[in-house]
This record gives structure tokens, C-alpha cells and sequence, in this order.
């Protein structure tokens, strides 16, 4: 089990995708509700979020070996706890039911957003809840990165990766 931390700063991802691997940003998820988004991005590089609607929350069992795999990054950006906390606990809710991406998805709650990106061919993801997987990384953004501090979990193998971020910055 390899477990790796690394603290970024928020200019390396304005840097081109080809000097760091990171494919461009979507544009921040626009101000207004809490609930879940979906993003795409045109061939001219605009951001499009469409509104899915507020959480359906269900009660699931949480697995009792959620191991963290692969890299952290922290932005250092500061995110509020409360809000970080719902916005992760909204994606995780979507994800129980095995919500399919194709991009981009996120949960908005407040001042924060916690997201999916999918880096690959086109077939997308599905996100779910348990071990190795959306829930897993995303809870573990605050240990890794330390409390009220954005960040990213990054599967390079998988092309996905899991992040929590203010909702005015860019994401994925």
C-alpha cells in the first residue's frame, strides 16, 4: 500500500496540461443552490452545469476497510468545515445510488463543492459508496490536507479523480 501527500501550489494548476498531466479546469459550479451538478465543457472550452436537484440522502452502511490508495494533492485553499463536511456528505449520498459521469460531477453545499472527474476515453465513471472509491477519498481530503483545506484525490491509473474546493475556484 503506497500512501503519498503533497502539498501544490494553486499555480501549478494553471500551468499547461502537458508540463503536469492535468487535463484544463471546468469553470466554477455558478453560485445559487445547494444540490447536485453536472458539468460538460464545449469544444470552445466553456464550462456548461446543468442543476440536478437537491440530495436525496439515504442512510448506507459504511465499510469497515476504507484504505486510502494513490495521491493526495493540497491546494492549501481554504474551504469552511460545515460547508466541506455537507458538500462531501451530498456527493457520497449521489454516489450510494451509482451515479454514472461522463466528465464531471459535483455536489454543492454552501461555499463548498466536492467533486468527480473523469480523465478518460469518454466512457466516464460510476461513482458508489465503500472502500476505494469516492466516499474513502473524499473523507480522507481533511487528514490528509489538514481541517478547512481544500484538495484532490488523484487515481492516475484509473483516470478519476475526487476533490473538495471552494465553489469559486476552479476544479478537476
Amino acid at each position: 500500500m503506497k500512501l503519498t501527500f503533497l502539498l501544490v501550489s494553486p499555480l501549478l494548476f494553471a500551468l499547461p496540461s502537458a508540463s503536469t498531466g492535468i487535463r484544463p479546469s471546468y469553470s466554477p459550479v455558478p453560485p445559487g443552490l445547494s444540490g447536485s451538478y453536472e458539468g460538460t465543457r464545449s469544444a470552445d472550452g466553456i464550462t456548461h452545469w446543468t442543476y440536478l436537484g437537491p440530495s436525496k440522502h439515504s442512510r448506507r452502511r459504511r465499510d469497515t476497510d476504507e484504505t486510502i490508495f494513490d495521491t493526495y494533492i493540497c491546494t492549501g485553499a481554504y474551504v469552511d468545515g460545515l460547508d466541506a463536511r455537507s458538500a462531501i456528505e451530498g456527493f457520497n449520498a449521489m454516489c450510494g445510488h451509482g451515479r454514472h459521469f461522463e466528465k464531471v460531477l459535483a455536489y454543492v453545499h454552501g461555499t463548498a463543492v466536492a467533486y468527480g472527474c473523469s480523465f478518460g476515453n469518454g466512457n466516464g465513471h460510476t461513482c458508489a459508496y465503500g472502500s476505494y472509491n469516492s466516499s474513502s477519498f473524499l473523507r480522507g481530503i481533511e487528514g490528509a490536507c489538514g481541517k478547512d483545506t481544500a484538495g484532490v484525490f488523484v487515481l492516475p491509473d484509473e483516470k478519476v479523480a475526487y476533490g473538495l474546493s471552494h465553489i469559486q475556484n476552479r476544479i478537476c
